[in-house]
């Protein structure tokens, strides 16, 4: 209610309000009424004399200091922007390496010559070329101790730490703030250790991204190497409780010296496990009666999948399994243009129930290709096999 009473805008109000508090009510008023009638302002307005008077503007003031009946005491600049600063926090801005940055966050590319590096009260600017640049008209500029000093609780403090795994390095950032502004910053780096971290398989992948972030078909390697040994793992078979830790490890160590793809290679001949068992059990490739080397996809909670073209499977009476043939692998039977007919762990059903169905639309529309009345007798090549590997 109280600000309601006084005739001028929310934000000058404010400001007003509170340089009646400080007892400068009369003596902002000159600069507020300028600021409300639009008048361009000199480029340091808080400045000894620096505000020009005019007749309408000594005219409105006066009526404000007549109908808000307001005693004042002389005005000095740090009071002044006292007012300024404690109702209109988000007018701080921070020059900076050819950027102006505001407190309430946008930031301009700026090239002045005439103002240096710091921190400005901006009362008056003008974006311009939408929004590309500014253009600041009038300014007070202000020192951080000032600021620490005159307003402890407006200024935060965080915190931000950042694991740098390609330089085994942790970084921690300090920065005191005012709103988006940094008023400073403190950086510091220490030595990460590695060996606490790299049980975690989620960071160990981090470590791989950051290491090679082209490498995807490094990384999808090394997490199929990791599914097939949980696997094998849960299987029954040997292998210690801590080798995917002491594989990491050991990764690390080659990674020093050898190129990512070499030491995930190299991989192969650490560890106690069977490789041999392992590769035979939990294979990364399969070969179907018309196609040698089709890749096995392992995925954390769902069998093991391999995707192919139909006539890829004739000739197979049942699916392939894995482990001794205790799990069956999700078949992926993908049509003459590689797209998915069905998707099925029951290869013997498939070919009795719904092959059948199939088979005639699919004549129909592949004419080219064989289909059989018994896919699961070993066909001739189709004439375009000859393109296949």
């Amino acid at each position: 209610e109280r600000i309601s009473r006084i005739p001028l805008s929310l934000r000058n109000a404010l400001v007003f309000d509170r340089a009646r508090d400080l007892g400068i009510g009369n003596s902002i008023l000159p600069l507020l009424v300028a600021m409300e009638e639009g008048e361009r302002l000199p480029r340091f307005p808080l400045e000894s004399g620096a505000l020009p008077t005019s007749r309408g503007t000594d005219r409105l003031a006066g009526k404000l200091r007549e109908q808000l009946k307001t005693d004042s005491q002389a005005a000095t600049p740090i009071l002044q922007l006292r007012a300024f600063l404690e109702t209109n926090p988000d007018r701080l801005a921070k020059l900076e390496n050819g950027t102006l940055k505001l407190a309430s966050g946008p930031s301009f590319p700026f090239t002045d010559a005439e103002f240096t590096s710091g921190l400005y009260y901006i009362f008056d600017a003008e974006e311009k070329e939408s929004a590309l640049s500014i253009a600041l008209y009038a300014v007070e500029p202000l020192s951080l101790e000032w600021l620490e000093e005159n307003f402890p609780d407006q200024i935060e403090f965080d915190l931000e730490s950042k694991v740098d795994l390609k330089r085994r390095k942790e970084i921690k950032w300090e920065r005191e703030r005012w709103g988006a502004l940094i008023l400073q910053e403190w950086k510091k780096e220490s030595t990460l250790d590695l060996s606490s971290l790299l049980p975690d398989h989620e960071v160990f992948d981090a470590y791989l991204k950051e290491l090679a972030p082209e490498a995807s078909e490094t990384r999808e390697f090394w997490n199929e190497l990791l599914e097939r040994v949980k696997r094998y793992e849960s299987n029954g078979k040997s292998v210690e409780a801590d080798f995917i830790a002491r594989m990491q490890k050991e990764l690390v160590i080659l990674l020093g010296e050898v190129e990512l793809k070499d030491a995930l290679t190299t991989m192969n001949a650490i560890g106690d496990v069977d490789w041999i068992a392992l590769n035979r059990e939990l294979p990364r490739t399969i070969d179907l009666p018309r196609r040698k080397g089709v890749k096995v996809t392992y995925v954390s909670g769902k069998n093991p999948f391999v995707e192919s073209r139909m006539q890829d499977f004739f000739g197979l009476k049942d699916g392939p399994k894995l482990l001794s043939g205790s799990l069956p692998i999700t078949l992926h039977l993908l049509a003459p243009n590689y797209r998915a007919v069905q998707v099925t762990e029951d290869l013997m059903r498939f070919w009795a129930v719904h092959y059948p169905e199939l088979r005639t639309p699919l004549m129909r529309r592949y004419p080219r290709h064989q289909w059989p009345e018994d896919p699961r007798q070993l066909i001739k090549d189709d004439a375009d096999d000859s393109r296949r590997k």
